[in-house]
């Protein structure tokens, strides 16, 4: 099969005449004896287009067969298309990934050990860990090299070269393809890429985090890296206006709120300890066990509320809030009672002899009724 792709990598229609068209599951398996649909590979994805008006389902990428729902006649000559801009924007997000490990291959000596793509960004894993000094200087090479306007060159060799020295994730032997960006990267490859680095548009790093003792990178490149400039820089406005910042300081703006915001939740916990302590010696003067329903307290406020009333009475006390609860008595065991309890009401719980909490699904009437009849709520 003539593979038109290589020749042309902007070719999005042509004529091929039809070898063998077989049942294969539930679609057919057309061989053809060209063809312009990239297969994938390289971590690149496949093409998307038609074939004789029908849509390409699938391509195997070992044979370059097409996958159709429906069947062509073998022998007839039919017209394939391709989306190209489907097709173009994974050219540059591969180019751009080409610029991107060539410039950190030089800098560090590492290699790209792991490579995925999608329509918003790439992902490759790196063999080294990586800090921000070092992923800003390759960043901005590999736009030096888009804005000079390279020319990317591939080129076969039916043995791998001799004197040239270039990146791969695998041993070749045989025939091999090198793809090579002058003075920025040489790296042997079976994908499709720009003709010239200018193509690209732009190349930008999204997300960094560490890897398997090396440095996974999500980086953008053409319109994928404008879409998200587009996305971030509108979200940075809106979080701008909302905190009453500048676009270039919108991170002191969000600082100044959170701390804002740790303040008065400080505040809040003190005075909700407050009038916890104030309902405790409310409390003081009802006498025998106590059966409190509170509502909006936080665990922690539960819990300290239940202690603060423990310590002030020999009795059971049995305080519930939005689904939890906490029981307890300063002496005695309260763990039979909470046992108890939770097994009644499908409930989840468990502690020390002195205190118990969890959570249980009951109304506030089922509740009292079990517990004023239990021989531990004392």
């Amino acid at each position: 099969m003539t593979l038109l792709y290589y020749d042309n990598q902007r070719l999005s229609e042509f004529q091929a005449r039809v070898l063998s068209c077989v049942p294969d599951g539930k679609q057919y398996r057309v061989i053809l004896d060209r063809t312009a649909f990239y297969p994938g590979g390289g971590g690149e994805p496949r093409d998307r287009g038609s074939f004789g008006g029908v849509e390409v389902t699938d391509i195997d990428e070992r044979t370059g067969d097409l996958l159709l729902p429906e069947p062509l006649t073998i022998g007839e000559t039919y017209t394939g298309a391709v989306d190209l801009p489907y097709r173009l924007a994974f050219m540059r997000a591969h180019t751009g990934e080409h610029l991107m490990s060539g410039v950190l291959h030089r800098i560090t000596g590492g290699d790209n050990v792991g490579f995925h793509m999608n329509e918003q960004c790439v992902t490759f894993d790196w063999s080294l860990p990586l800090d921000a000094k070092t992923l800003t200087r390759a960043e901005d090479e590999a736009n030096d090299a888009v804005m000079t306007n390279l020319p990317v060159d591939t080129r076969w060799y039916e043995q791998p070269p001799e004197g040239i020295v270039f990146r791969a994730k695998k041993t070749f032997q045989g025939r091999t393809r090198l793809v090579t960006v002058p003075g920025v990267d040489v790296c042997a490859c079976c994908g499709l890429h720009m003709a010239y680095t200018g193509e690209i548009g732009s190349v930008r790093i999204l997300d960094v985090m560490r890897y398997k003792g090396g440095t996974r990178v999500t980086i953008a490149a053409g319109y994928q890296a404008l879409l998200d400039a587009r996305r971030v820089g509108e979200t940075n406005r809106a979080v701008g206006r909302l905190v009453s910042a500048k676009p270039y300081e919108t991170a002191d703006g969000v600082a100044r709120l959170l701390a804002d915001r740790d303040a008065l939740k400080a505040e809040r916990t003190q005075l909700r300890k407050t009038l916890v302590d104030l309902k405790a010696t409310l409390l003081d003067a009802t006498p025998g066990a106590l059966l409190l329903f509170e509502d909006g307290m936080t665990p922690d406020e539960l819990r300290h509320f239940t202690l603060t009333l423990t310590e002030r009475r020999e009795n059971t006390v049995a305080v519930f809030s939005d689904g939890r609860f906490c029981i307890g008595r300063a002496s005695g065991d309260v763990r039979v009672l909470t046992k108890a309890l939770t097994a009644a009401f499908h409930g989840r719980g468990g502690g020390s002899a002195v205190l118990t909490q969890g959570t249980v699904d009951a109304a506030p009437d089922a509740l009292s009724r079990f517990l004023h009849k239990h021989p531990d709520f004392i």
